[in-house]
């Protein structure tokens, strides 16, 4: 995560306001996920414990950048999701405070694209995995984000409790100033965006205000949510006119000296909130991040300023987005295929 040393200070202050119990959840929770020959890296999140599998979810585009591809294939390749499974390992560690590295790993059993169409597509930002090592199935019975203090909210529940409009928006905004809500996202990706060799974000590249963030290293970011609906967010290609298409995004505030960057694809995005009515702070997961500076039309986003002076780097990170986690929590996971032989 791009993060000055000024930034990385008022997130301090403002997650030191979330009780310890919460903050120690979202950490423990949180996982990297790199590839076995070490050059690919993505975030996670462990969502649950469900029989013999630890369920983790991350950002369903990861499967496709993982070889090097830019943009979402036009069909549909199941291979890129058992190379997914096959190449990559779970990476997680308790406890799990702000720059430390994840030193115990897991093997993925199973990759599996969120689809909410009867026809396969990347719009929908969501890769289920499951893994069942044991040491890791141990860790997450009392470390995934929901387990049998938290029950993880099933899918005739879904459509009231994490509707993402309820949670986009204060309860009582009369209230907030006192109990406020706090969206947190975490993740384990670069500190810095490059055009070759010249560091572009941060934009501060003042060495008093380096901020410490290590890539490879649990980092967080206290977010800001734009907007009390999803949407349907366009990110360009490149310089084209093609875009990728991604569904219920939740748009997020970024700026260049703070935002995600390239390694937090997958990374949660959680939700603090106070419960007037238990009288203490719930967390809730609702959300995986998708990418930066996407616009809800297929237009160039952020629109490029008039030419500055050389030297004189212009500001991008408009925007972070986050796919809602809403149509997870009702969605149905099909049966696996049929083994042949079995039909016979």
């Amino acid at each position: 995560m791009v993060a000055t040393k000024s930034v990385l200070t008022a997130f301090a202050t403002r997650y030191g306001n979330i009780p310890v119990a919460l903050r120690n959840a979202i950490e423990n929770a949180s996982v990297l996920l790199k590839s076995t020959d070490m050059r690919f890296t993505a975030s996670g999140v462990i969502l649950k414990v469900d029989g013999g599998n630890v369920h983790v979810l991350t950002a369903l585009h990861n499967a496709y950048v993982r070889v090097e591809k830019t943009s979402a294939p036009e069909e549909w390749d199941d291979e890129l999701l058992t190379g997914f499974r096959d190449n990559m390992k779970i990476w997680y560690n308790k406890p799990m405070p702000r720059g430390q590295i994840p030193g115990k790993s897991a093997s993925i059993t199973s990759a599996v694209a969120v689809q909410l169409g009867e026809t396969p597509g990347f719009t929908y930002d969501v890769m289920l995995l499951k893994s069942a090592d044991e040491a890791f199935h141990t860790f997450a019975t009392t470390n995934a984000i929901y387990h049998k203090d938290r029950p993880f909210p099933e899918a005739h529940r879904a459509s009231v409790e994490l509707k993402a409009s309820r949670y986009l928006t204060d309860p009582d905004p009369s209230k907030a100033a006192d109990k406020p809500t706090f969206y947190v996202q975490t993740g384990f990706g670069n500190t810095e965006y490059r055009e070759g060799t010249k560091v572009l974000l941060p934009a501060d590249t003042k060495t008093a205000n380096r901020g410490d963030n290590q890539a490879g290293r649990f980092q967080f970011r206290m977010a800001s949510v734009v907007g009390a609906e999803t949407a349907t967010v366009y990110n360009q290609i490149g310089e084209t006119e093609e875009y990728d298409e991604f569904q219920h995004g939740i748009q997020v505030t970024a700026n260049a000296n703070d935002s995600t960057e390239s390694g937090d694809s997958g990374g949660p995005l959680f939700v603090v909130r106070y419960n007037f009515g238990k009288k203490g702070y719930d967390l809730h997961l609702i959300g995986v991040t998708t990418g930066s500076d996407m616009a809800t039309s297929k237009t160039p986003f952020p629109p490029l300023p008039p030419p500055k002076p050389k030297g004189v780097k212009r500001e991008v990170r408009a925007n972070n987005i986050v796919t809602s986690l809403e149509e997870f929590y009702s969605w149905t996971e099909p049966d696996p295929d049929p083994d042949p032989e079995e039909e016979e």
